[in-house]
């Protein structure tokens, strides 16, 4: 049986990505680690750390924020984890505004990798 933990794991936020931290994208960034962290404890899957970062292309003008999930297991798990992050994720859409969805569809990405 999982550990249970409300523990916020280790987060790591590049700087670039600082002046877009504020408003709808604190409130997706909590509900992606809410999310994270009940899909860890239902699963018993270890979050190593999460990397807040930017990806952006200037050639042609799109940004984003990646929320990069790091978890202890092999690359089968990390797809159900994935999986069960998105599934989170997309219970509190309705509850969101018009503007914070299309923040969380346009302006984010939410990806796991293994860290063994």
């Amino acid at each position: 049986m999982p550990t249970k933990t409300k523990r916020t794991p280790p987060i790591v936020v590049d700087p670039n990505v600082e002046r877009l931290m504020k408003g709808d994208m604190i409130a997706i960034r909590d509900i992606a680690l809410e999310g994270a962290v009940k899909v860890s404890e239902s699963k018993g899957i270890p979050i190593k750390e999460v990397r807040i970062s930017l990806w952006q292309s200037p050639e042609e003008d799109w940004e984003y924020v990646a929320f990069d999930i790091h978890v202890v297991a092999d690359d089968e798990t990390v797809s159900s984890y994935w999986e069960g992050v998105l599934d989170e994720v997309a219970k509190s859409e309705p509850g969101m505004s018009e503007d914070m969805l299309n923040t969380l569809i346009y302006q984010v990405g939410i990806a796991v990798e293994p860290r063994l």
